[in-house]
């Protein structure tokens, strides 16, 4: 599990995924920056699941933050096929 740079990091729900070229396009709702960053993604692999989970935090601690919602995307490469996994969410 990789660590990134927010500080308070949290899970955070996703909306959905598609498959792209060695990886999973990751898709969910939040907020504006600095106040909610992606600070990390972990995919964790078992035989009948593939796990992800998103993780966001602030990158200012001081920062005035709005109350508006954005739709977001990242692609996730991944280490080894879905197959016929299911795509579980990690922070649900």
């Amino acid at each position: 599990m990789a660590v990134g740079n927010t500080l308070s990091p949290r899970k955070i729900p996703w909306t959905g995924t598609e498959p792209v070229a060695d990886g999973l396009k990751i898709n969910w709702v939040s907020g504006v920056e600095p106040c909610n960053s992606l600070d990390r993604v972990d995919v964790k692999y078992s035989d009948t699941e593939v796990t992800v989970t998103l993780w966001e935090g602030t990158t200012d601690k001081d920062a005035i933050c709005i109350e508006i919602a954005i739709e977001k995307a990242t692609i996730v490469k991944l280490t080894e096929p879905v197959g016929d996994r299911k795509i579980v969410d990690g922070a649900k």
